[in-house]
């Protein structure tokens, strides 16, 4: 652990944490509780999955990284997602069948400096683009007016009390259960809202309407048109395509729009 995180140490602007670290977890700190947190806060996070417990597996003995190790990483994959959440794997490790095709680094004996090229290369590539994410939250900054209350809520996943809150705001919204379209698709969670509109016409027009501001932001919610009906569902794609600030900020603009020039009585 100590030699991937001078490894990592070698890149400009790198910060490493250790597991090992006191400031990892604090006296008086709850695991759980910490672990969330961190997930929250890190930009991105590596798994070492070791040889370290025996199992039976199918009549034969097999070697499995610890049970908390695996919470640990599918904790952070689903906050930070697959590509920001890597895992080394010691020699043949057992993984879950879940994890099938997920590629791993592996470390071994003897493939040092290929594993340090590779660990690199992920550095540099990961480095990119959290850069991109963070002009991503300025222009968000700059089109939506957040106070200091809100703003560090930008790029994080809101919490499911935070989102109750925000949809009393926003009754005609729901939160749902989604799936993004990558191969293979992952869980996400989502606003969802259903507008109505006089004709074809007009929800084509309102879409339209939209789409600079959208643009502008780089956030693009799903539209579903089916006649006179447009169902809209959205998520924040940098944080795990899940619902953050953003999406509620996105929500109220969408709504406003509505009000203004579409909302009719359907009875």
């Amino acid at each position: 652990m100590e030699e991937l995180a001078s490894w990592l140490q070698e890149e400009e602007g790198i910060d490493v944490l250790l597991w090992t670290d006191r400031q990892a977890f604090p006296i008086g700190s709850q695991l759980l509780d910490r672990l969330v947190e961190l997930s929250q806060t890190v930009d991105a996070a590596v798994f070492i999955f070791g040889e370290d417990d025996k199992i039976w597996y199918r009549n034969q003995e097999e070697m499995q990284p610890r049970d908390n190790v695996l919470l640990e990483y599918g904790l952070f994959a689903s906050r930070l997602g697959w590509e920001k959440s890597i895992v080394c794997r010691i020699n043949k490790s057992k993984t879950s069948s879940d994890l099938a095709g997920l590629t791993v680094l592996n470390l071994q004996k003897g493939r040092e400096i290929d594993t340090r090229l590779r660990l690199r290369s992920w550095v540099r590539d990961l480095s990119k683009k959290v850069e991109k994410e963070k002009e991503h939250s300025t222009k968000i900054r700059s089109l939506f007016p957040l106070t200091p209350d809100d703003c560090d809520h930008v790029s994080r996943r809101l919490i499911a009390r935070e989102i109750a809150a925000e949809l009393e705001m926003l009754p005609e919204w729901t939160l749902a259960a989604g799936v993004t379209m990558e191969n293979p698709p992952r869980p996400t969670r989502e606003l969802v809202r259903k507008y109505e509109f006089r004709s074809f016409a007009e929800a084509i027009r309102f879409m339209g309407e939209c789409v600079e501001e959208l643009d502008s932001i780089n956030h693009h919610p799903k539209w579903l048109n089916i006649w006179k009906s447009l169902i809209v569902s959205m998520s924040t794609w940098n944080i795990g395509h899940d619902v953050s600030l953003i999406d509620i900020k996105v929500a109220h603009f969408l709504d406003k729009r509505y009000n203004k020039g579409y909302r009719f009585d359907l009875t």
